[in-house]
């Protein structure tokens, strides 16, 4: 399985085992670089090695001395400090290690956009914002998300939420009975905060908690595509 293209890293406490002295002897035969990390600079398998890691200590923590435990804590370590000089000198970034990490909380973080987890406009309540009051109202009780969408031609003319609703019945100098029959851009809240499809979920999360919002309508361009509230993005368990 070895080639001239491998690299080799062979850990070992001693330096002195019998399997791990032969195996680096056998892959230095096909011209593969061995690192090592041994307790023993002087040992067989690190004089063998194109590179050395000292993980030599004074005492093992194993109260007889004899069971590996400080020595396997600092090959973690030595591990774990050339895992990342590895990772800078490539310059692997998050977004190379979420995308190896597609489901996981930096996988959603980077790659879940805001058209992967947002309500399509056609799940939605939306009207023409030529529309009444009267024939508005009614459309808020599809689905659950206590707003309806006004749009001029597919494009985003404003939004009629639950709140609006609320405060338009509970003002006692309102006369509702004589508003119902009137257009909703009467009442509806103009060029409502938008945001791009493309977006990442993330970033979206990030304008939620600034703008103390609950939902936000999505676009592509000039076009309405959807609506995206906040148990959305928790029900995506973005983070």
């Amino acid at each position: 399985m070895l080639t001239a293209n491998d690299v080799l890293l062979a850990v070992t406490n001693s330096g002195e085992t019998e399997e791990v002295i032969n195996f680096v002897t056998f892959a230095k035969r096909f011209g593969v670089k061995i690192i090592s990390i041994t307790g023993k600079p002087e040992s067989k398998v690190a004089k063998q090695s194109d590179w050395h890691l000292n993980a030599s200590v004074a005492t093992e923590a194993c109260p007889l001395g004899i069971a590996p435990t400080s020595s396997t804590t600092v090959q973690l370590a030595l591990g774990d400090a050339l895992a990342m000089a590895v990772l800078a000198k490539r310059g692997f970034s998050t977004e190379d290690f979420a995308r190896t990490h597609p489901l996981g909380s930096l996988g959603r973080r980077y790659f879940l956009k805001v058209k992967d987890v947002m309500e399509s406009i056609d799940n939605i309540p939306h009207k023409e914002y030529t529309e009444t009051l009267r024939n508005v109202i009614p459309a808020m009780a599809i689905g659950r998300a206590g707003a309806v969408v006004i749009l001029d031609r597919g494009t985003l003319k404003g939004i009629f939420t639950d709140s609006d609703l609320r405060r338009l019945v509970a003002d006692v100098n309102s006369n509702l009975e004589l508003k119902i029959g009137q257009p909703i851009e009467n009442f509806m809240t103009k060029s409502p905060l938008s945001i791009d499809q493309n977006t990442l979920a993330s970033e979206a999360l990030t304008i939620f908690e600034e703008k103390r919002i609950s939902r936000i309508v999505c676009t592509d361009g000039k076009q309405v595509v959807g609506l995206l509230a906040w148990h959305d993005l928790l029900e995506h368990k973005v983070n």
